[in-house]
């Protein structure tokens, strides 16, 4: 009986051992594969926080080594104005109805309000059976 007790002792000692090493072993894994993905992170975000920057640089330089527009000032001020009148242009006939791209429907039907949902109607409870009737005693 000796024997038998202790061989299950150390088959039960043997079994936790191999599982602990089982959750070590995942431990690891997990801890290996959270470290693979941030550093995949990090040079993603360093290639993007290079990418802004450069580009936030070549907008902020100034306006001298940029192309000069076509045309001079009254040229630019010409098309602006051109540009304005056609869009007041555009809001004044959306004002009226008129939609762009699209002729306006014969009639159009007014949305309808929502519906409140309908309160539970509550209903006194009566007695399955009724009670019977009670009398006045007269002693």
């Amino acid at each position: 009986m000796k024997t038998m007790m202790t061989l299950a002792l150390i088959l039960s000692t043997a079994a936790i051992a191999g599982a602990q090493e089982e959750r070590d072993r995942r431990l690891e894994d997990l801890r290996r594969d959270h470290e693979r993905k941030m550093a995949e992170l990090q040079k993603r975000f360093d290639e993007d926080r290079a990418k802004l920057e450069s580009e936030f640089r070549r907008r902020m330089e100034p306006s001298e080594r940029r192309p000069a527009p076509q045309g001079g000032l009254e040229e630019q001020v010409r098309r602006l104005t051109e540009k304005v009148e056609q869009l007041t242009q555009e809001v004044e006939r959306l004002k009226q109805g008129g939609r762009p791209g699209a002729e306006r429907p014969a009639q159009i039907r007014p949305p309808m309000p929502p519906v409140p949902p309908r309160a539970p109607e509550f209903r006194e409870r009566r007695p399955e059976t009724p009670e019977p009737p009670r009398r006045e005693r007269n002693d």
